[in-house]
C-alpha cells in the first residue's frame, strides 16, 4: 500500500466523522517523562503508552468538531523509514464497531502511519492533540 491509499484513508476517516460513521475513538499517547528503549511501533505504543483515552461516542463530542477539522486537513506522502511512535487515534466504525482508520504520529507528528502505511503527514492532527489531550504532552 502507497501513501495515495493512506491519504485515501484519512478521506475516508474524515467523511466518516463528518456523517456521523464513526462512533468510538481510542487515543494512546506517552507523556515526555514515559522514555522506553526501543522504537515503538503501534502494536508496541498499546504496550509502552501510560495515558490511555476512549471516547465512548465522538459524535456531539466537545472535541468533534475541532477534530474533524484537524483530520479534514491532513496531507501524507510517503515516509522513508518506520518512525518511533509517541501517539496513536483510532477510529472506530459506529454500526460494526470494528477498527476503521488509525493514525499514528512520531513525537514531532512529521513521521507516522495510517492504517499501517509509513508516511510523512502534516502537523494538524499533533496541533489538536496538544490543545485536545493536554494529558499526553
Amino acid at each position: 500500500m502507497l501513501a495515495i491509499d493512506a491519504q485515501h484513508d484519512v478521506a475516508t476517516a474524515t467523511a466518516a466523522l463528518h456523517d456521523s460513521a464513526i462512533g468510538k475513538v481510542e487515543i494512546v499517547c506517552l507523556t515526555p517523562s514515559m522514555q522506553p528503549n526501543v522504537s515503538l511501533n503501534a502494536e508496541r505504543l498499546g504496550r509502552y503508552a501510560n495515558r490511555h483515552i476512549e471516547i465512548r461516542d465522538i459524535a456531539g463530542d466537545r472535541m468533534e468538531t475541532s477534530l474533524i477539522s484537524a483530520v479534514e486537513k491532513l496531507k501524507v506522502k510517503q515516509g522513508e523509514y518506520d518512525p518511533d511512535l509517541h501517539f496513536g487515534i483510532k477510529f472506530y466504525n459506529r454500526s460494526s464497531g470494528n477498527p476503521l482508520t488509525s493514525i499514528y504520529l512520531d513525537r514531532w507528528g512529521k513521521l507516522g502511519t495510517v492504517n499501517g502505511v509509513t508516511v510523512a503527514i502534516s502537523p494538524e492532527l499533533l496541533k489538536w492533540a496538544k490543545t485536545n489531550i493536554a494529558i499526553c504532552f
